[in-house]
């Protein structure tokens, strides 16, 4: 008999994720011709323009579903759960909102829907990231089939995880990285000579301007370095609350000239920017993941990262990058200077060939034929 996949890619109030797009489109590569049967489902409104394009050119009819909301989801689900001829039906929500919305099902249906959470985020920046994962913890061990965090960071700063890891529930599959097409931003002129030009070192921070993503201590850290080093900038791209704070200390500091706000920029233009850079540097708080870095190491560029995320993961200290274990970056110029010169670009690519989409679709084959061995 064949069994259901039914994977959502869609966020409330954005529509189609750019990452979990390319993810659907390897998915449904894959499962073609298997015992599984594939279908996406996703709210309308995409995240970034020419991600439905990209579905409606290389899924078929019937493997996705557009829909008004994410309330619309488990009406969908139901109706597969009630055809006779599919003996089980693996669900992949995504977050707590879409999880909270499913137990429904799973009381109504047990061992038919096997109800697989994916949690990219969980307010992770906010006061409210420990009491919230704690409830949750308890609702994913009683109504969870499996439970897949992002790295084992995500798992540490989960409040209450222990419960689901002695279940036997908790899993890591990573997101993946696809390939892009490398494209500048014509209207970007400033940004691009900068980032042409190689005799300035580059440093990029892709990051919006939050607490939590610590640029204050990012510029604290850097100061005196910007200030008595020729050829060096650093570019910071994202916008939010804490802009103007950074803007003022950039003043104070007398480093204006080093440093290029680059504000927020559409992420088919992204890869230009990494591709053109030197070093990357990532100092957020935390991290569910972390894709600001895992994809300058596509590119070849070393990451200097704390140590959130997925960076002990796929980071080894002064070969592709360097991880802070402590909140003291005052060596943050020191291991700048490190990496400004002849970095192994092509070995630091390598290092993380096994993210690529292709690659984490296996792992995920692998696991709905464990789910399905009963």
């Amino acid at each position: 008999m064949k069994v259901k996949i039914i994977f959502t890619s869609s966020a409330k109030g954005i529509g189609l994720l750019y990452h979990f797009t390319y993810l659907a489109l390897e998915f449904a590569s894959q499962l073609r011709g298997t015992k599984y049967s594939f279908l996406m489902i996703s709210e309308d409104g995409e995240q970034n323009e020419g991600l439905w394009k990209e579905i409606k050119s290389n899924l078929k009819d019937d493997e996705y579903r557009v829909c008004d909301s994410h309330n619309d989801f488990s009406g969908i689900v139901e109706t597969y759960l009630r055809d006779e001829k599919y003996s089980k039906v693996i669900y992949l929500t995504q977050g707590l909102t879409q999880f909270s919305n499913s137990i429904k099902l799973k009381r109504k249906f047990s061992n038919k829907l096997v109800l697989y959470t994916r949690l990219n985020s969980f307010k992770h920046g906010s006061i409210y990231r420990i009491p919230l994962s704690f409830v949750y913890s308890l609702l994913f061990y009683k109504f969870a089939d499996i439970v897949n965090f992002q790295c084992q960071y995500t798992i540490s700063k989960f409040s209450n995880s222990k419960i689901l890891l002695k279940k036997g529930i908790a899993v890591t599959i990573p997101l993946g990285l696809n390939s892009p097409e490398v494209l500048d931003d014509q209207n970007q002129i400033e940004l691009n000579e900068i980032m042409n030009d190689k005799s300035i070192l580059k440093i990029v921070y892709l990051a919006q301007f939050h607490k939590h993503k610590r640029h204050l201590e990012l510029i604290n850290s850097l100061s005196n370095y910007l200030n008595h080093k020729n050829n060096v900038k650093l570019i910071l791209f994202g916008d939010g609350k804490e802009f103007c704070k950074i803007e003022r200390l950039v003043k104070k500091y007398n480093i204006t000239d080093k440093i290029h706000f680059a504000g927020r920029v559409e992420r088919k233009y992204v890869p230009f920017y990494l591709k053109n850079s030197d070093v990357s540097v990532v100092l957020s708080k935390v991290e569910t993941f972390g894709h600001n870095i895992l994809e300058p190491l596509f590119y070849g560029v070393p990451v200097i990262s704390a140590n959130v995320g997925i960076a002990s993961d796929v980071i080894r200290d002064f070969y592709n990058g360097f991880v802070f274990r402590s909140n003291n970056f005052k060596k943050l110029p020191d291991i700048i200077e490190s990496f400004s010169k002849n970095s192994d670009n092509e070995s630091i690519k390598m290092s993380i060939q096994n993210y690529k989409w292709k690659e984490i679709v296996k792992s995920y084959s692998k696991m709905f034929d464990y789910l399905t061995l009963n």
